[in-house]
């Protein structure tokens, strides 16, 4: 597999929520979007596979998210893996390898699309190899001191590709 070829996408619809603190489905202009709130940390899951062609490198996981309101002010992205091993990993709890984080800046103008990127180096996706299921965790860190946005941040799809 080549560096920058897709390994999977994600829509709104294809999270569920953790316990506690998770983010609220909804739908801006009839698409299917997650809100994120600015006062919380809140999160979703995305349970994946990583196709067999992957060649064990790293991932370069896009966000494409937009603002609900606002049209400045930065949004704290964090995201992280838990590999689910054969015969090893419990499906009751969850693992998850050391969270990513990035700062991204609101486009400007409200219902505009920003694309901001979280790279994985191989060592820090616990691991994951081809064929194995996993669960990537999403959250906005809105008590973050860096994330100055207002409002929600609505989370439209997640693409990752081999870095």
């Amino acid at each position: 597999m080549a560096s920058g070829d897709s390994l999977f996408e994600r829509d709104a619809q294809s999270s569920f929520p953790p316990a506690s603190a998770a983010a609220t489905p909804d739908v801006r202009n009839q698409a299917p979007v997650l809100d994120f709130d600015a006062a919380a940390d809140e999160a979703a899951y995305v349970r994946l596979t990583l196709p067999r062609h992957y060649a064990a490198g790293g991932i370069t996981v896009s966000l494409r998210w937009a603002a609900s309101t606002a049209t400045s002010g930065v949004c704290r992205w964090g995201l992280a893996l838990a590999r689910l091993q054969d015969d090893v990993d419990d499906v009751d709890s969850h693992s998850f390898a050391t969270e990513k984080t990035v700062d991204a800046t609101a486009a400007s103008a409200s219902g505009e699309l920003a694309y901001d990127e979280i790279a994985f180096l191989d060592s820090e996706i616990d691991g994951l190899l081809a064929g194995e299921e996993a669960l990537l965790r999403v959250r906005r860190l809105g008590t973050h001191a860096n994330d100055t946005m207002a409002g929600d941040a609505e989370l439209f799809a997640l693409e990752a590709r081999e870095s």
